[in-house]
């Protein structure tokens, strides 16, 4: 049985350590493709949990150690699968932005040759189609700062906010939309490169913090192999269960909290 709870601790501290992606430099993507990835992306989340449980429930088939030894795994399986989750809603945000500011260059470049409001639009959403409401909302004479707010209501589109207020200011003073759009994007674009260092920075910080996260797993493998058995500890006694518990927890909570201060530095610049 410990040889069981030894490979399932490994396999935990890997996934702790590994890194989901890195959040870099956003690739652009034709739609086709975009859509393909999005339309597969939900299965990982489901699948990781999938393996999760399938490991608590294999531990409590196997274990007869009792509720504390399953509700660390259950707390160590969810820091897991919440550290990966808000990774990929990271990147996820990461790829919109630019996305986001490609479609906004388009609509800029549109403009400037000269094409109307509604038609430059229709071209911004061939470069992001989640633009294509706020195309047809302007082909039909709607609110289309309104339209904009919607859409940056996402995470990473916050810049249309910003399109938006510029939108409405020159309908209301005349004044040309291209230079107050140049000037958001002027104004993003370096958000965007502050943003960016930021995360190259933090990036040692969450590496290390996960790393280690992993080593007392790591060093419990390692003297289970070297014949001593500290896993009867943890798991067939009270006070090693009482301390499995309590240590997993305030690993889980270390963690999370550091994510949570990588989360806000980023989201301050």
């Amino acid at each position: 049985m410990t040889a069981w709870v030894a490979a399932a601790a490994a396999a935990l501290a890997v996934l702790v350590a590994l890194p989901d992606r890195p959040t870099g430099p956003a690739v652009v993507q034709a739609p086709a493709e975009a859509g393909s990835r999005a339309r597969g992306r939900p299965l990982r989340p489901v699948a990781e949990a999938g393996v999760l449980g399938g490991g608590v429930l294999l531990l409590a088939t196997l274990s007869p150690a009792g509720p504390l030894v399953l509700g660390a795994v259950a707390v160590a399986g969810l820091v897991v699968v919440r550290l990966r989750a808000a990774a990929r809603a990271e990147r996820d945000a990461a790829g919109r932005q630019q996305s986001v500011l490609d479609a906004c260059e388009a609509l800029v470049g549109e403009l400037r040759a000269g094409r109307p409001l509604a038609p430059a639009l229709d071209g911004a959403s061939r470069v992001w189609p989640d633009l294509a409401p706020v195309a047809l909302r302007a082909r039909l004479g709607g609110d289309v700062p309104d339209a904009l707010r919607d859409l940056a209501a996402r995470p990473g589109a916050d810049v249309l906010r910003r399109a938006a207020g510029a939108w409405e200011l020159c309908a209301s003073s005349g004044s040309g939309l291209v230079h107050a759009l140049d000037l958001v994007l002027e104004t993003v674009r370096a958000d965007q490169a502050a943003r960016r260092q930021v995360r190259t920075e933090l990036a040692a910080t969450r590496a290390t913090a996960r790393m280690v996260s992993a080593l007392p797993l790591l060093l419990l493998v390692g003297a289970q192999g070297a014949g001593a058995d500290p896993w009867h500890v943890l798991l067939a006694t009270v006070p090693g269960q009482v301390c499995l518990l309590a240590g997993t927890g305030l690993l889980g909570v270390g963690l999370m909290w550091i994510e949570r201060i990588a989360r806000s530095a980023v989201e301050d610049q």
